[in-house]
């Protein structure tokens, strides 16, 4: 684009004589000007070269002009951001330039608490957070109140794995998290992984196939006798014995028919088989020998407990005997009737007969009694 500049000076002519050739104007000089008239004219802009609305919201010529009018429009189009800012006074403070959506319109941000600006560099200051260095690792930002300030959380027995913050299971030797079992699971007994609750631990009933929980069966059950799925303690046991149940004692045997009587305690167990009748079970508390030095032809034991004494008389298979150091089968008798009842020992010494029973066929000297081992049982009837 270029200005008109006057090629030929007509006013200086006028003030040439007549006859100067000077004076003269040429239709070249005419045309010299017209030309530099037409060459500025033409490359100047127009009111055509003005551009339109939709060229200044658009903003991409480069070939037209922009009238006021038309920097409001463009400013107008592009969400009023150009006008607001136009419109925004100096704060007299730093302020960050921001838009605010809620208002559709740029504004000015005060900067609060925590920011502070330098020149151009705006800087964090708040709790702290600004001292803190990149840990190398995952960690929870926490405010610790005993530091007054914003730390890194150190992990312990917690997993981030991207953006999830997991607990970590639970092992022998950490705490942590831990799944419960199924009653089935509880029942199987294998698992090392999960935790009972007292729901599964009530599941796991013990059976005759398998360990488990069991009920403690009360004295009125025990008594009964026909409870399958409760246990028996000691304490209910023993408690049960006299009133059906199994009964057990000791006692020293007084002999009779010795110089010098055996020695040693005797042990008995009461099983009852009826309301009026038991089977009685007698043995050496030992199972050693219990012998003597005889003096008699007979031999008894003359003490026997009421616990195991029969309310009528009864025989016992007293199993083998001791006579003069050989042994002999025997048989005892107990007069139930007597008080203190007294069994005595019977022997066979009949080479043909095994059941001729001899109770005064004892040897009245030499060694006589009860081998090693003896024992010997009954039925006792009773009230």
């Amino acid at each position: 684009m270029s200005d008109y500049t006057q090629i030929t000076d007509f006013s200086a002519k006028d003030a040439l004589t007549t006859g100067d050739p000077e004076k003269i104007i040429l239709g070249a000089d005419f045309d010299g000007e017209f030309s530099a008239i037409a060459t500025a004219i033409g490359t100047k802009y127009d009111s055509n070269d003005l551009a339109s609305q939709a060229a200044a919201e658009a903003g991409s010529s480069n070939t037209v002009l922009m009238t006021p009018l038309r920097v409001q429009n463009w400013g107008d189009a592009n969400g009023g951001m150009v006008g607001d800012i136009q419109a925004l006074t100096d704060p007299n403070a730093d302020t960050i330039l921001g838009w605010d959506d809620s208002a559709s319109a740029a504004i000015n941000y005060t900067i609060g608490a925590g920011l502070t600006t330098s020149t151009t560099t705006i800087s964090v200051s708040l709790l702290g957070i600004e001292s803190l260095t990149d840990p190398g690792a995952d960690r929870i930002l926490f405010w610790d109140d005993s530091d007054s300030a914003v730390e890194w959380l150190q992990l312990s027995g917690l997993t981030i794995t991207t953006n999830t913050l997991a607990v970590d299971a639970a092992t022998t030797s950490a705490s942590g998290i831990v799944e419960l079992a199924t009653d089935a699971e509880a029942q199987a007994g294998s698992a090392t992984d999960k935790v009972l609750t007292p729901a599964n631990l009530a599941s796991v009933t013990a059976t005759d196939a398998r360990a488990g929980v069991i009920e403690l069966a009360t004295q009125a059950e025990v008594d009964a006798g026909t409870d399958t799925d409760r246990a028996v303690t000691p304490a209910t046991l023993a408690s049960a014995v006299g009133v059906g149940g199994i009964a057990t004692g000791t006692f020293t045997p007084t002999w009779t028919g010795f110089s010098a009587a055996p020695s040693g305690d005797m042990t008995y167990v009461v099983i009852p088989i009826s309301a009026t009748l038991d089977l009685v079970y007698l043995y050496n508390a030992t199972g050693s020998a219990m012998t003597g030095t005889s003096n008699a032809t007979t031999m008894t034991i003359s003490n026997l407990p009421t616990a195991i004494r029969p309310n009528v008389a009864a025989y016992t298979n007293a199993g083998p005997a001791t006579n003069s150091g050989a042994n002999r089968a025997a048989v005892g008798f107990i007069n139930g009737a007597s008080t203190p009842a007294v069994i005595s020992f019977g022997i066979n010494e009949s080479p043909v007969d095994p059941e001729l029973w001899d109770f005064s066929a004892w040897a009245n000297s030499g060694t006589k009694g009860l081998p090693a081992g003896w024992q010997c049982s009954y039925l006792r009837p009773h009230t």
